[in-house]
């Protein structure tokens, strides 16, 4: 009788313990994890606005959005809080090297027609190509696949990584709706959903 009561603990603890296991799988609070941005260097646009025809338009996405959106998770760190979506007390907001890769992204290769998702391979050849400053720790960003005025959706990849031997720790795409009003907070919209999906139900 006692064997079996232990066996019946054992059982019913099993569920419990590896639910808590994939809701936090990555908690290391001795490791510095960093928050790196958005990077739209592979990003397509499908039909995002129909007056960005000129080279000049095309350049405002380039130059003020991409940077913008990204500076977005900085200034309203609160709103978009990696803290709260990693479940961690302590995160460094670092976006000056996503800024500067995406100020380089050469025009001609912003549009699609349709829309795209990014291969694991091409993830991972993005992700050895960082540069960044810091060495070592966990790095997490999103990756930016596509716009889609059309559908009226955005995809993103959330990549946490491994600084140091860029080990990729969880890789998972997000096709989500923009929602605000001007054309900044409409498509901030769709990775702020990001943000709240995730710290709602762990990654």
């Amino acid at each position: 009788m006692k064997k079996l009561f232990i066996l019946l603990v054992f059982v019913f603890a099993l569920p419990k313990a590896q639910a808590q296991l994939n809701s936090e799988p990555l908690k290391d609070n001795a490791k510095p994890y960093y928050w790196f941005g958005i990077d739209y260097s592979n990003v397509k646009i499908i039909d995002c606005i129909s007056t960005l025809i000129t080279y000049e338009d095309s350049c405002l996405i380039r130059d003020k959005y991409f940077k913008a959106w990204n500076n977005l998770t900085v200034s309203e760190r609160k709103k978009y809080s990696v803290e709260k979506m990693l479940r961690m007390d302590t995160v460094i907001y670092d976006v000056k090297y996503i800024n500067r890769l995406n100020a380089e992204i050469p025009i001609t290769n912003l549009y699609a027609e349709d829309s795209q998702t990014l291969s694991d391979s091409t993830i991972k050849q993005a992700l050895m190509a960082y540069d960044f400053e810091q060495k070592s720790g966990v790095g997490v960003m999103l990756v930016a696949e596509y716009m889609n005025k059309t559908r009226v959706e955005a995809s993103h990849v959330l990549l946490i990584f491994n600084i140091e031997n860029r080990e990729i720790l969880t890789q998972k795409r997000f096709t989500t709706p923009p929602a605000g009003m001007g054309f900044r907070n409409y498509w901030a919209g769709s990775f702020y959903k990001i943000f709240r999906q995730v710290s709602a139900q762990g990654y």
